[in-house]
């Protein structure tokens, strides 16, 4: 009879648990698909008298939908000293990238081939050189190089379903080099930022390492008899969903200004 008490207790635990759940994951939808000049912040509270949840899980509740509500705010404080306001690109690093460029890269809108620009390295270094620099010290990109052939790759589903089918831009080969030698120059000071838990897009971090100090973690909370909960999120077209302008704020926010930002 003991036994049965407590499961009937826990099972009444777990019900009043799951319809938290489903407000705050109901809340939290709503929020995201609703204008944000529509909604207030009081709004996307919860009533104290929902299925008789507790005060304590109403307060949790009232807390994340306060921080979702900001997430929709301008309010970074901003980096009145840029820490990096210019790049200056050199020959040898050009020459240098374009050496290791795969030779069957597929081309661009100006359909130069990489095994092209592989060859040729050495002697088209100090003539891209100028280019690459005059065009992170005027703080544009030359509008050719924005240009892209646009390749429908297939996912997974029913061919004939253009749902199914991943877009992949294929830029020039040249305005990628000039990418890649920003990147070179600025991913010592993005480093010292980004945070230690990200495994996306860093060199020696993949879906591998990311698992496996999960495992890592969660192996060694239940050896010490302690209970893992877990959620997983996955924004469909995360990057067509990028905000550009809280983009640039979070860049200058990180240090980054003058030209160089202007370039981004």
């Amino acid at each position: 009879m003991k036994f049965k008490s407590s499961e009937i207790t826990f099972n009444k635990m777990l019900n009043k648990v799951l319809r938290y759940l489903f407000f705050l994951i109901l809340t939290f939808w709503l929020s995201i698909r609703s204008k944000p000049s529509e909604i207030q912040p009081n709004d996307r509270t919860f009533p104290q008298n929902i299925c008789s949840i507790s005060p304590e899980l109403v307060s949790i509740s009232n807390r994340l939908c306060c921080l979702w509500s900001s997430t929709r705010d301008n309010t970074l404080q901003l980096s009145t000293d840029p820490f990096i306001s210019e790049v200056i690109v050199s020959e040898l690093e050009i020459e240098t990238l374009l050496k290791t460029l795969d030779s069957n890269k597929a081309t661009g809108p100006d359909e130069i081939p990489a095994r092209l620009l592989k060859v040729t390295a050495s002697i088209i270094a100090p003539s891209l050189c100028k280019l690459f620099n005059k065009s992170l010290r005027l703080g544009t990109v030359p509008e050719e190089w924005k240009l892209a052939n646009v390749v429908p790759v297939f996912k997974k589903g029913e061919k004939d379903h253009c749902e199914n089918y991943r877009p992949i831009s294929l830029l020039s080969i040249v305005s990628k080099q000039l990418e890649r030698c920003v990147l070179m120059n600025i991913k010592c000071h993005l480093s010292q930022i980004i945070c230690k838990c990200q495994h996306g897009f860093l060199r020696g971090k993949s879906c591998v390492t990311n698992l496996l100090e999960a495992i890592d973690y969660i192996g060694r909370i239940l050896d010490n008899g302690g209970q893992v909960d877990t959620i997983y999120l996955d924004m469909s077209k995360a990057f067509d969903r990028i905000n550009h302008t809280k983009l640039i704020t979070k860049l200058r926010n990180y240090g980054f200004g003058g030209n160089l930002l202007k370039w981004f």
